[in-house]
């Protein structure tokens, strides 16, 4: 049977991550480790309260399922598809930023074990000639009375993920692999969003946040 390990959490330590602590059976903030104590985990039930330590076993991270990142979810009040976003930023990172988009319509994904795939079509906005944007006073506007969206290409995007290991791989459609400049920044934003990273979710050592709502 697994356990939830140090280094599960360390990754989300400075994103703000809450869980269940078992020991009050209440929601609380994970703000440090101690790595030294047999009581390691450092939790807040409210930045007014004093802190606690806990054991390991006295803690489950909240976080969503990497199902989550194809639905509309609200992160830091702000609503968004999270794939959507990883994608562009993986995109305008690769080869020198030379690959522009700024829309992504997601054709299909599928997901085995620790392996996810997401086959998108990118697009990039450009603006519309003079002569096609129609003029009325009495209307209220938006970006697409200004700009058209070109096709940029077909491409598949992959997460990988081992116990303690990820890794995103994207490449044109029937073609070759495209580096990605900013694995990093992609990887600490599906953590700053509390994105189940290392598949505790399926082991029972975290818990959906969709089971709270």
């Amino acid at each position: 049977m697994e356990k939830l390990t140090s280094e599960h959490l360390v990754p989300y330590l400075d994103k703000k991550l809450q869980g269940i602590d078992s020991y009050t059976n209440r929601k609380c903030n994970l703000v440090g480790l101690n790595l030294n104590s047999h009581e390691p985990l450092i939790i807040q039930m409210k930045p007014e309260y004093p802190t606690s330590k806990r054991k390991l076993v006295e803690f489950k991270p909240i976080l969503h399922p990497l199902s989550d990142l194809t639905k509309e979810v609200e992160i830091n009040g702000k609503k968004l598809i999270p794939i959507i976003e990883l994608v562009k930023m993986a995109l305008n990172s690769s080869n020198g930023g030379k690959i522009i988009c700024d829309k992504v319509i997601l054709n299909s994904h599928y997901n085995v074990s620790n392996f996810i795939q997401f086959d998108f079509i990118a697009k990039k906005s450009v603006l519309k000639d003079k002569e096609d944007i129609v003029v009325d006073e009495d209307k209220e506007y938006s970006d697409d009375d200004y700009y058209q969206y070109e096709y940029v290409g077909n491409f598949i995007f992959t997460y990988h993920f081992t116990q303690l290991n990820t890794h995103f791989t994207l490449y044109e459609k029937h073609s070759n692999c495209l580096p990605i400049n900013n694995q990093f920044k992609i990887f600490q934003t599906l953590l700053k969003w509390h994105f189940d990273a290392f598949g505790l979710i399926e082991k029972n050592l975290a818990i959906d946040i969709n089971t709270l709502k």
